[in-house]
């Protein structure tokens, strides 16, 4: 593999959530999917124009590590979605947990992501959330 010439074409990548992305993300994903050290990449629907690689980008390579290919505020729009099942029955009705994924949660920059009325969840009960006073801030948020 010649590692000094740059890819005519990008190797083929997976994107989610792309009618949300910005399009110099977008751009940036293909420059770094056209590296000769590349082999895999994606684009979570969190992405947005970085550095090196779109934030919210992922990239694999083949005998090379690079530094300048990480973004600053990973995950800063991701969704945890939390599913009482187990591993098994989630498989087995993957399209329905898949709908309701994509129904009750909201990604992309400039997205209202407070949900009306949250879930409620044992996790989020926990009494930790009152040690610290960022966790006390931030409870909302993670909610």
């Amino acid at each position: 593999m010649d590692t000094s010439v740059i890819r005519d074409e990008a190797i083929p990548y997976r994107i989610w959530g792309a009618e949300d992305i910005e399009p110099g993300a977008l751009t940036q994903m293909e420059h770094a999917a056209q590296l000769p050290i590349a082999i895999k990449g994606a684009l979570m629907p969190d992405a947005h124009q970085g550095y090196g690689l779109p934030i919210g980008g992922v990239l694999a390579t083949e005998n090379a590590v690079i530094p300048y290919a990480v973004g600053v505020d990973i995950a800063c729009r991701m969704k945890m979605t939390i599913f009482d099942a187990s591993p098994h029955i989630i498989g087995e009705k993957r399209d329905k947990f898949r709908k309701i994924i994509e129904e009750s949660t909201r990604f992309g920059i400039g997205k209202n992501t407070e949900l009306d009325h949250p879930p409620p969840h044992d996790v989020m009960d926990d009494p930790s959330w009152h040690d610290l006073s960022i966790l006390r801030e931030l409870k909302t948020t993670a909610w």
